[in-house]
Order: structure tokens, then C-alpha cells, then sequence
């Protein structure tokens, strides 16, 4: 019989175990979460993330339904960062 890991009882996932479950890093999640791409909840200043939330968002991917809500996959979340620096000058000779 398989050991349940106390991460599993919980209705609320930090952000770090749902990266975990989603087999992503944590800030593809926050990229995520800031887009308002998964459902949150705020408690204090700390996102939680609900686990049957979660399950629903994943089964409406798969099945498409999530184009509906305006939902993507999760690459497109990211939000495209430009640089803050400016290339160095190419010398002329």
C-alpha cells in the first residue's frame, strides 16, 4: 500500500508543489498565476493554489474545454521579457 504524503491530504497547494505536480518551475507558475491562467487563493500576502482546482484546470486542457475560458497551454503564460540592457555599441572600422 502506497505511503500519502501529507503534501496529498491538503486542499491547498503552494505554488512550489503545483510546479511539482505540473512538472514545471515555480516561476512559470507565478507567470502563470499573475496572468490569471489558474485559480488562486490569497490568504494573507500567500497564494494557495486549490488541488481539485488544479485536477479540473489540467482535465479542461486536455479536453480542450479550456479555450473556452481564453486558456492556453502553459508556455503562453510566460510573459515575453525583454532585456533591461542595451547591447554594447558594434565598433566601426
Amino acid at each position: 500500500m502506497r505511503q500519502i504524503d501529507s503534501a496529498e491530504k491538503r486542499l491547498l497547494l503552494r505554488v512550489e508543489e503545483a510546479a511539482a505536480l505540473l512538472g514545471v518551475g515555480r516561476t512559470t507558475v507565478y507567470a502563470m498565476v499573475s496572468a490569471q491562467k489558474l485559480p488562486i487563493v490569497r490568504i494573507g500576502r500567500s497564494v494557495r493554489i486549490p488541488r481539485e482546482s488544479l485536477v479540473q484546470w489540467i482535465q479542461e486542457l486536455v479536453e480542450g474545454k479550456a479555450d473556452e475560458r481564453g486558456v492556453d497551454s502553459p508556455a503562453s503564460a510566460i510573459p515575453r521579457v525583454r532585456y533591461a540592457f542595451k547591447p554594447p555599441p558594434q565598433s566601426r572600422s
